[in-house]
């Protein structure tokens, strides 16, 4: 009767230490250039817009970005930057104008 033989046994191979590559560095360039304010024609950009000056009612910001009023809400609770919105409200029509 023939008996089979156990395969080796391989020996673990150690890896080598990969360097970054320089297009992980610029990526991480690109984020740190972000952070400065909202992308051109982005809808933060033009609620940060809608805020500007005067301010704007809610329903005339929810209109003009195509949101319902609690995603509004939500979105003013995290403007970039450390920008606060102020919200004032007169007859029943609630308002934000950035402080």
């Amino acid at each position: 009767m023939a008996t089979k033989k156990k395969p080796a046994a391989k020996k673990p191979v150690a890896k080598k230490p990969v360097a970054k590559k320089a297009s992980a560095k610029k990526a991480v360039a690109a984020k740190s250039d972000q952070a400065k304010g909202p992308r051109a024609g982005s809808k933060t950009a033009m609620l940060l817009d809608l805020l500007g000056g005067k301010g704007s009612t809610v329903e005339k910001m929810c209109e003009a970005l195509g949101w319902q009023a609690h995603t509004l809400r939500a979105a003013l609770t995290r403007l970039p930057n450390g920008a606060k919105a102020e919200r004032t409200r007169e007859d029943g029509v609630t308002s934000y104008k950035l402080a």
